[in-house]
């Protein structure tokens, strides 16, 4: 079958999740392409929204909020007016199979069109967050692949949810912690955490840097950044700190870790959880990361650190204490949703197949 998947990339999660769902199509002999129409048709308007969504969330955190809380009535001038300028090259991906969405601006924007032209392509939306956002509410979206975590109130009865999981995906070990170490040069004897800030540049490193080279344990502290960070490595008071880009080996490094310091993105939080990795949440994005953080941290399976000092003291607490660690492990488990993303892939495609065979009845 043909399949399309739409994304934007306002962040790395959404096009993660999209490079997952196509490779794994494409394992499957699928036909799958990744589609960015605000990137290839409407780019002056893709980064000015960009640097804007960046500003409101750095200094106007309540408006972001608001925003992103907005349910599809509110906001329908503005999906119409996208709808109507992207309309003719969303044609082209209506002849696919069906569509998956990992961005919700982009399911409203289909769903407008499908709409407007009566399409009978069916259309997903795939979450990247442990909140479904309202905007997806539209009858022309045929379903929901959401977290086990996630109710969305917006579902009417009738309505398909299914709650697969995000599309995250921990593949087997290729090594183990003790060769990872030694692969990239770090002390085996020295706990490893990861810091890793996302892709909207706004995580503070420096400020937690700082306060996890006070603790007493030396550790190896390795800081994933975006592309214009700069390759270092350094030793700060007996702790060795490697500064790295973003890049295939992230996960290599989680599945080594002792303890991952992050926002809360989607996509992050759910390969912790898959990895079992302990997380420290910390300066959260307003919006969706916070919503992610609240799922977590409702569940026990992470910490919600409202200032550095808190960052050193639950570190601290952690590293030291094997049976915290085992205990954080074993919540972590709880919150997995493993094959998340072959599960979206054969049912929406069973879906897909029950809608052909309706057309020809």
């Amino acid at each position: 079958m043909k399949v399309h998947i739409l994304t934007a990339g306002y962040g790395k999660g959404h096009d993660r999740a999209a490079e997952l769902l196509q490779r794994r199509a494409e394992d499957r002999q699928d036909v799958a392409q990744i589609f960015r129409p605000l990137e290839e048709r409407m780019l002056y308007l893709f980064q000015s929204s960009k640097i804007a969504y960046k500003y409101s969330i750095r200094f106007y955190p309540d408006i972001w909020r608001t925003i992103a809380a907005m349910e599809t009535a509110s906001i329908q001038p503005v999906i119409g007016w996208l709808s109507r300028r992207l309309d003719p090259s969303f044609m082209t991906i209506f002849r696919s199979d069906f569509i998956l969405s990992v961005h919700p601006l982009l399911t409203a924007v289909a769903a407008d069109i499908k709409a407007r032209h009566r399409i009978r392509t069916p259309l997903y939306n795939i979450a990247t967050d442990y909140w479904t956002p309202p905007i997806t509410s539209h009858p022309m979206v045929n379903g929901w692949f959401t977290s086990k975590l996630d109710k969305p109130s917006f579902i009417q009865s009738g309505q398909f949810v299914c709650p697969t999981g995000l599309p995250a995906l921990m593949e087997k070990r290729k090594l183990s912690k003790k060769e990872t170490h030694l692969r990239n040069g770090w002390d085996g004897n020295k706990p490893l955490i990861l810091l890793c800030g996302g892709g909207t540049g706004w995580f503070p490193y420096k400020k937690v840097l700082n306060v996890l080279t006070k603790r007493e344990t030396p550790s190896t502290i390795v800081m994933m950044g975006d592309k214009k960070a700069r390759k270092k490595e350094m030793v700060i008071r007996g702790h060795d700190v490697y500064v790295k880009t973003f890049s295939a080996d992230y996960l290599e490094y989680l599945q080594a870790a002792d303890l991952l310091i992050s926002k809360a993105g989607g996509m992050t939080m759910a390969e912790a959880a898959l990895g079992e990795v302990p997380l420290i949440i910390y300066s959260p994005l307003p919006g969706q990361e916070e919503k992610n953080a609240a799922r977590f941290v409702e569940n026990k399976a992470a910490y919600w650190a409202h200032s550095t000092q808190a960052i050193k003291v639950q570190a601290d607490e952690l590293l030291n204490d094997p049976f915290k660690q085992v205990k954080w492990k074993r919540r972590l488990r709880r919150m997995k949703e493993e094959n998340s993303v072959d599960t979206i892939l054969s049912i929406s495609k069973t879906f897909s197949w029950e809608e052909k065979r309706k057309e020809y009845e």
